[in-house]
């Protein structure tokens, strides 16, 4: 974990932290409203070492392994000085850093509503947030890399028989770094960016 910029070590509660993430083995990570048997293959990711978790923030099922970087701000809303609850004006705030970091590395990125990055109107990165007692929780992924396949396969997409088209379709739908950057950065200097 990075502590923020002004965080104190010698107080009772946790300091505003950022923390990064990547899953090994991978996971499903499970909205915090969703029902796993709704969003899930239980059976492909049991035979294929792949977790299933719910995370505490609602949005979406996600598949999240080491080929996608992950971050969490965790900080009480008085140390913000922003708004006192998840909104879209927050979301938008603190977004900004990540679409600034895929800027600097001369891409094309923009916060597109409710909670997503783009890249030349590609999502690269989803975010979500909640309130907890007065503190802010808000998570990201950056796709580096990703396994559109395996993806499909350990979550229950609406059609039930793939097709190279819906693979494809996804693969127009999002991008990720090695498919924009050649080279890609280190996770190093990645993390470096968005801190």
């Amino acid at each position: 974990a990075v502590l923020l910029e002004g965080a104190s070590l010698e107080t009772e509660a946790s300091p505003p932290t950022i923390r990064f993430l990547q899953f090994s083995p991978p996971a499903v990570l499970v909205g915090a409203y969703q029902s796993v048997a709704n969003e899930v293959r239980v059976d492909y990711c049991r035979d294929h070492g792949i977790e299933t978790n719910r995370r505490i923030t609602g949005g979406g099922t996600i598949f999240f392994d080491e080929s996608q970087l992950g971050w969490e701000i965790i900080a009480p809303f008085e140390t913000l000085g922003w708004p006192t609850r998840p909104s879209e004006e927050l979301f938008v705030k603190l977004s900004t850093p990540t679409v600034s970091a895929l800027r600097e590395l001369g891409l094309d990125a923009a916060y597109r509503p409710r909670n997503d990055i783009e890249v030349e109107g590609r999502k690269i990165s989803g975010t979500g947030g909640t309130d907890l007692s007065g503190a802010l929780f808000f998570q990201g992924t950056l796709l580096i890399d990703f396994d559109v396949e395996t993806m499909v396969r350990a979550l229950r997409v609406p059609v039930e028989k793939l097709r190279r088209q819906e693979i494809e379709g996804m693969q127009d739908r999002v991008t990720w770094l090695t498919r924009e950057l050649d080279p890609t950065p280190s996770l190093d200097d990645l993390k470096a960016l968005l801190v």
